[in-house]
Parts: C-alpha cells; structure tokens; sequence
C-alpha cells in the first residue's frame, strides 16, 4: 500500500478535493495553498480549483482575496463562471462591499454569463446591509423572477430606513 501511495502523483481532481476539504474545515489558508501549490507543479488548476479557493475565503470574509482570485482565473486564460462570481459577490456583500457586488454583477452579462437568483441575492443582501434601500429596490425590480429571499431582503432594507410604504408595495408585489 505504501509503494502505491509513494508512486501516486497529484492530479487536479486529488488537488480540488484536498483544497475543498480544508475549505470545509474553516481552513481557507490551506485551501488557498493548495492551489498556490498546484501551481509549483505540473499539475494546472482549473475553474473548480479557483471555485473552491475563492468560497473558501467566505469563512473569514477576505473579499479582497477573493476578487484577486477572480481576476487572477483571466491571467490564466480561464473563464470565470457563475459560480465563481457568485461566491465571490456573496463574500463581497458580507464585507459591506455593496459596490464591488454591483460591479460584478454588471460584468456578467459582458462575460455571457446570466445572473440568477443567487447573483441577484447577494447584491439586494449587500445593499440592505448598508441602508441602500433604493438600490436594492431598484436591483429587485430589474430581476424580473425575484425569489422569497431577494424579496424578503428588499422588504427589509425598505423597513431599515423606515420607508414602510415601500415595504408594503413590494409586499404587495409578491401576490
């Protein structure tokens, strides 16, 4: 058993399943070193592997790193997918980047990429965390299939600034 373990060679399925076991494990720093890792090897990481690395930052809300991450997939002619910018705008709303959220959303129409619920959510959440209660309206009724959460969220920042008014006619939307 020994002398099969010694000749196995890491693959990037063997990578992406170490790194997302840390990740699970609330160890984002390992996480993020295997992928450096695969990179001193022959072994060349793929979407998963940046998938992987960029939601393991959501444990200690490094969104800085995260977009790093996302940015640094283009430097290795990989396309982002929604995955990854939906991890990465999910972390990005937890650290009050409201803007960043924003950003990353308009980009994925430009990248053929169609926002779903989860993009979308990320960016009402984000707005509502900040008081943004008009752009969170406004991203609501942009998304043209609003879920329980996104509404829920959008009904939130409106009864955040007090706009009760708002809240019920979104509210009413609902029916």
């Amino acid at each position: 058993l020994r002398m099969l373990r010694a000749q196995a060679l890491p693959d990037g399925i063997s990578c992406n399943a170490a790194s997302s076991a840390c990740a699970g494990a609330g160890r984002w720093q390992r996480s993020l070193g295997v992928l450096r890792g695969m990179s001193e090897t022959t072994v060349r990481p793929d979407e998963i592997s940046y998938n992987v690395a960029i939601s393991a930052c959501r444990s200690e809300g490094e969104w800085a790193i995260a977009v790093a991450l996302l940015e640094r997939t283009k430097d290795q002619t990989l396309q982002p997918d929604e995955t990854s910018l939906n991890a990465a705008m999910n972390i990005c709303a937890i650290g009050g980047r409201w803007q960043l959220v924003i950003r990353l959303l308009a980009a994925m129409p430009e990248a053929a990429l169609k926002p779903d619920q989860i993009s979308h959510g990320a960016a009402i959440s984000a707005c509502k965390r900040l008081g943004r209660w008009q752009t969170a309206l406004f991203l609501w009724t942009s998304t043209g299939e609003a879920d329980g959460i996104s509404t829920s969220a959008v009904i939130s920042a409106c009864a955040q600034d007090g706009r009760w008014q708002a809240a019920i006619a979104v509210f009413r939307e609902m029916k």
